[in-house]
C-alpha cells in the first residue's frame, strides 16, 4: 500500500472523527455545505450512480428533500451531500429508485447485503469504489450498517474493490496521522515541550526556582502536565530531572511503619485459649508466665487470621493472670508494650540499626536494599528530620520522607493524636501554569523530533521551513514519512512504497 492510499484514509478518518472540516477535502461540494457544516448542520454523504442521478434526484425534491451533489467527469458516481435529518427521505428516493430497475430487469442489480458495512468503514470503501469506478447505490439499513447496491455487470469489480478495502483497512489500522504547525525545525525546534507526570512537575518546579531558572514554563493539555524550555537548557532539566527521579527511588526504598500503641499477637505461640467474648493470650518475654484477657470486640484479625491486633494504652493498667487463668496482679500499659515490642520482619543478624528514643510510640524506616532500620520515636517533624539527615539522607530525600510520614498520620484515626505532635507543613511548591498557544503542536514536534530525526526508519527529507506538517508513522513496518500537507499527494507520488 502506498502513502497516498495512507493519507487518502487518514482524511477519510478525519471526517468520521470530525477532527477538521470533511468539506475541506471536497472542493467539488457546494460551499453552502460548508457554510452549513460550520454552523453546525449534520450531513451524510452517499454515491449515485450517474446513469440514475437524475431520477433520484427528481425523487428527492418530489418528496420535499434537500441535498448537494458533486459531479466527477472520470466517474460512474456522483458524490450526494445529504443533512442527516433528511436521511430517509432520501433513502426512500433511492428504493424507489432501485425498485423499479427490479421491477423491469431484476437481473440487473445485485443486493452486496453480505457485505454489511459499518460507519467507521465506509468512507473507506466509497473511496475505493470511486478509485474503482463503480456505480454504487448506498443506504443505511436498519442496523446503522450500509448496505451496497451495484449493476449485475460490475458485481466481480465490486467484490475485488470490497477485498481491496478490507486489505487496505487492516494495514491503515497499523498507520498513526499527525498534524502539527512546525516552530524551527524538528532537527532544531524552537522550543521543547514534554508532557511529564504531575508529581514530578511539582518537584521539578521547585528545583528548577530553587536553582534560580525562572525562563522555563510549566502548562496542562488537558489531563497532561507540561514543561517547555529552550533547546540550550534541555542537559540542565535533564539533570535536574534526573535528581529528582532519583531522590523519589531513594525515599521509595524505606519501608516505613507507624507503631502506635499496637500488639501483634501471633496465634500459632501466644494464643492459649478463647471463648465467644474473650481471647487469652500469653504476654511474650515473661517465660510464659503472664497472661492477658482480651475482649473480642477490641481484637481484630491479621496477616490472612494468622494474627491478632489489638491496642494497649500506655497509661492503663492491665490484669495479668497465670497460665491457669488466676489473677495474680496488674502492670502498666507502657510495660507491656516494651515486652511486646519486636523488631521490623526484615531485620536479621546483620542489619543496621540505628534507634532515636526509647519509646513504643514510634516511627520505623526500613531500607530492604541496605540492610538498615532506622526507628524514631514520634515526635515533631524538625527533630525527626535532623536524626535522618544524620543518617546521612540527603535533604530533598528526608523532605519526602516526612511527607509520607504525614500521609501516614493524616490517612488513619488512630493517629489522630500524633498529628499535633508531629506538626508537618507539607512544603510542595503550586505550580504556575502559564497558557501556552498552540501547545499541542509544540508537544508533538518534540515527540517526532525525539522519535524520528536521525533514524534509519525516516522516508523522504525532513521540512525545513516553518508551517503545517503531517508525519504518518507506520507500526508494522516502524517507518515514519514526514512531509507538508499542501506537498502530500505530489510527494507520496514521487515515494511510492
Amino acid at each position: 500500500m502506498n502513502v497516498l492510499q495512507i493519507t487518502q484514509k487518514v482524511d477519510d478518518l478525519i471526517v468520521k472523527h470530525n477532527t477538521r472540516n470533511p468539506l475541506e477535502l471536497l472542493d467539488e461540494l457546494n460551499i453552502t455545505v460548508v457554510q452549513l457544516m460550520k454552523k453546525g448542520v449534520d450531513f451524510k454523504f452517499i454515491p449515485i450512480p450517474k446513469e440514475k442521478e437524475a431520477e433520484v434526484e427528481e425523487r428527492i425534491k418530489g418528496l420535499g428533500g434537500s441535498f448537494f451533489k458533486a459531479a466527477d467527469p472520470d466517474n460512474a458516481n456522483s458524490l450526494f451531500a445529504v443533512p442527516t435529518h433528511q436521511m430517509e427521505m432520501v433513502q426512500t428516493a433511492v428504493k424507489q429508485t432501485l425498485s423499479n430497475i427490479i421491477k423491469e430487469h431484476p437481473e440487473a442489480i445485485k443486493v452486496k447485503d453480505g457485505d454489511r458495512i459499518s460507519p467507521e468503514d465506509m468512507p473507506l470503501v466509497s473511496d475505493v469504489m470511486r478509485r474503482y469506478d463503480i456505480p454504487v447505490y448506498s443506504f443505511i439499513s436498519e442496523d446503522g450498517k450500509y448496505t451496497n447496491i451495484v449493476p449485475a455487470e460490475y458485481e466481480g469489480q465490486y467484490n475485488r474493490a470490497m477485498s481491496a478495502a478490507m486489505q487496505m483497512k487492516d494495514q491503515l489500522d497499523n498507520i498513526d496521522y499527525r498534524t502539527f504547525d512546525m516552530a524551527g525545525t524538528l532537527e532544531k525546534p524552537e522550543i521543547i515541550a514534554k508532557v511529564i507526570p504531575e508529581n514530578e512537575a511539582a518537584d521539578l518546579y521547585k528545583a528548577l526556582h530553587t536553582n534560580g531558572i525562572e525562563s522555563v514554563q510549566f502548562a496542562e493539555y488537558g489531563d497532561d502536565k507540561v514543561i517547555l524550555y529552550y533547546p540550550w537548557q534541555e542537559e540542565r532539566i535533564k539533570d535536574l530531572a534526573e535528581k529528582c527521579r532519583q531522590t523519589e527511588k531513594a525515599s521509595a526504598e524505606f519501608e516505613i511503619t507507624v507503631n502506635a500503641n499496637s500488639v501483634s499477637i501471633d496465634k500459632s505461640t501466644l494464643l492459649k485459649g478463647e471463648n465467644e467474648r474473650e481471647y487469652f493470650v500469653k504476654v511474650p518475654n515473661t517465660h510464659g508466665m503472664d497472661h492477658l484477657i482480651l475482649n473480642k470486640n477490641d481484637v481484630s484479625e491479621i496477616n490472612g487470621g494468622k494474627s491478632l491486633m489489638t491496642k494497649l494504652e500506655q497509661d492503663k493498667r492491665y490484669s495479668i493472670y497465670d497460665s491457669q487463668g488466676q489473677y495474680v496482679g496488674d502492670r502498666e500499659g507502657s510495660e507491656l508494650l516494651k515486652l511486646y515490642d519486636v523488631k521490623h520482619k526484615g531485620v536479621n543478624k546483620d542489619t543496621y540499626i540505628a534507634e532515636y528514643g526509647n519509646r513504643v510510640d514510634k516511627i520505623e524506616l526500613f531500607n530492604k536494599a541496605q540492610n538498615k532500620l532506622i526507628s524514631v520515636g514520634i515526635d515533631n517533624s524538625g527533630r525527626i528530620r535532623d536524626e535522618l539527615l544524620e543518617q546521612g539522607i540527603s535533604p530533598d530525600t528526608a523532605e519526602l520522607l516526612l511527607r509520607r510520614i504525614n500521609d501516614i498520620l493524616v490517612s488513619k484515626e488512630d493517629f489522630a493524636a500524633y498529628r499535633s505532635i508531629f506538626n508537618y507543613t507539607v512544603e510542595k511548591p503550586t505550580v504556575v501554569y502559564a497558557d501556552v498557544p498552540n501547545i499541542g503542536d509544540r508537544i508533538t514536534q518534540t515527540q517526532l523530533s525525539e522519535l524520528a530525526v536521525g533514524k534509519a526508519d525516516m522516508i523522504g527529507e525532513l521540512p525545513a521551513d516553518d508551517g503545517k506538517c503531517c508525519c504518518f508513522y507506520d507500526k508494522s513496518t516502524q517507518k515514519y514519512t514526514l512531509i507538508s500537507p499542501e506537498n502530500r499527494y505530489e510527494a507520496v507520488q514521487r515515494d511510492d512504497t
